[in-house]
């Protein structure tokens, strides 16, 4: 008996340790539905595909939701991110992939409300729009999924939430 509570809290450990290490192991692969790269603003769609690069399964209930982008810059250049960049969120839906298998996620572009960033949770004071809001400079579509990831020092010594993204593809689309 005074054996099994160590053993116990070394299984919880492993178990909750495998499926942390699990979580970052998966690609992001971002498609136009379609053959072109034109997008109708009124009836535009993508496909995600997550695919799991693990040789565990990977629980995509674990995972936060996808975050979709058009931008004026490419992901690459965060300097000019900020005041270009519109974004929305989708849950991704709740699979179980096994190694070098995928799950795709449909994105409806024109069903999403777009928020023009910077974003601050709790904020009321951004820009929401339909995809008709989006301009035509913002040629530039990916997505991405960020993993909580601890917490770095912010100014004034506030502990600000890290992330670790696992970014997809860019494509460059041409607004209809």
């Amino acid at each position: 008996m005074k054996y099994l509570r160590p053993a116990v809290i070394a299984v919880l450990c492993f178990f909750v340790s495998s499926a942390a290490a699990q979580e970052r192991r998966f690609d992001v692969v971002l498609t136009l539905d379609g053959t072109s790269s034109r997008i109708d603003r009124n009836d535009a769609s993508a496909t995600a595909k997550i695919v799991n690069r693990s040789p565990d399964h990977l629980d995509t209930s674990t995972l936060p939701e996808l975050n979709i982008y058009f931008s004026a810059c490419q992901p690459s250049n965060p300097s000019c991110l900020d005041s270009t960049l519109y974004f929305a969120t989708l849950e991704i839906p709740k699979a179980r992939i096994a190694e070098n298998r995928s799950v795709d996620v449909l994105v409806p572009l024109s069903d999403l409300q777009w928020i023009l960033g910077p974003y601050r949770r709790g904020s009321s004071s951004y820009l929401k729009t339909d995809l008709s809001g989006v301009p035509r400079t913002s040629i530039f579509l990916y997505a991405d999924v960020k993993i909580p990831d601890g917490f770095t020092e912010g100014p004034g010594g506030a502990k600000r939430p890290k992330y670790r993204e696992s970014v997809s593809n860019v494509v460059i689309v041409t607004f209809e």
